[in-house]
C-alpha cells in the first residue's frame, strides 16, 4: 500500500522535482482509470480518478498535459461535467500561457519556441478531446485560439491532411 504525503496539504512547498513527479503519478492513475473502464469498471475508475485530484489537488498542481488523459478518462467513466472542468481549467491556463510566450520579441521569442510548441500541442490535444466529447464550446475555443497562430501550429496538423 502506498502512503500518500502531504502533496494536498496547504503550505507545503512542492519544488520542481516533486511537480515533476506528480506527472508521473497523474499518468499512472489515468492509466488505471482507462483500464479500468476498458474492463467495464467504470465505477472503480471514477473512484480512480477522483482519488488523483484529492491527493494531487489542483489547487496544489495545476492542471497541465498530464491532465488532458484525466479529463478523457472522465468522460468515458461517465462523468463528463468533471472531464468539461478539466478541459475548461486547462483552456484558460494554456491560453494565458500561449499569450504569455508569444508576447515575448526578438531574441528572446527565440528562447521559447519549446514551450509555444509545448503549449500549442497542448490546446491541439485539448480540442481533440473536446471534440471528441462533443464539447463544441470548448473545441471551438482551442480552434479558434489555434487559428489565431496557424504559422506554428501547420506541424500539428500536418499528418491529418495526409489522411
Amino acid at each position: 500500500k502506498f502512503r500518500w504525503g502531504n502533496i494536498d496539504k496547504e503550505g507545503v512547498y512542492l519544488n520542481q522535482d516533486i511537480l515533476r513527479m506528480t506527472m508521473n503519478f497523474r499518468n499512472n492513475f489515468a492509466r488505471l482509470a482507462e483500464a479500468l473502464i476498458k474492463e467495464n469498471k467504470k465505477e472503480k475508475a471514477l473512484k480512480v480518478l477522483d482519488r488523483c485530484l484529492q491527493v494531487m489537488p489542483e489547487s496544489k498542481i495545476p492542471f497541465d498535459y498530464f491532465s488532458l488523459p484525466l479529463a478523457s478518462a472522465y468522460y468515458k467513466a461517465g462523468a463528463p461535467d468533471k472531464g468539461k472542468y478539466i478541459l475548461n481549467k486547462l483552456y484558460d491556463i494554456t491560453a494565458k500561457n500561449i499569450k504569455y510566450y508569444y508576447s515575448f520579441k526578438g531574441d528572446l521569442a527565440q528562447t521559447v519556441g519549446y514551450e509555444k510548441r509545448q503549449n500549442l500541442a497542448i490546446m491541439s490535444n485539448l480540442g481533440h478531446i473536446a471534440r471528441e466529447n462533443k464539447e463544441k464550446v470548448v473545441a471551438d475555443k482551442a480552434v479558434s485560439l489555434l487559428s489565431q497562430y496557424y504559422e506554428d501550429t501547420k506541424y500539428l496538423y500536418e499528418d491529418q491532411e495526409e489522411e
